[in-house]
C-alpha cells in the first residue's frame, strides 16, 4: 500500500517462516539491500517504521 507498517513486518516474518503471504513482493523484501532476505530485513523494517512514527510525533508536537 506504499506505507510500511506492522502488516509488512508480519508478512516478511511469515515469508521467512516458509509461508507466502498474499500480496508479498519479494523484490522489495530485501529492506537493507544486502542481497538476501533474512531477519536483518525484519529489523531494518521495524527501524524504518519506528523512525517514521518518531518523525510523525515530532511534527505533531511542533504544530501544538
Amino acid at each position: 500500500n506504499g506505507t510500511a507498517d506492522a502488516a509488512d513486518v508480519t508478512a516478511l516474518a511469515a515469508q521467512l517462516a516458509g509461508l507466502t503471504p498474499e500480496g508479498f513482493v519479494g523484490d522489495v523484501a530485501d529492506v537493507n539491500q544486502d542481497g538476501t532476505v533474512d531477519i536483518a530485513d525484519v529489523a531494518a523494517l521495524i527501524a524504518i517504521i519506528m523512525n517514521a512514527n518518531d518523525n510523525e510525533n515530532n511534527n505533531d508536537n511542533e504544530n501544538e
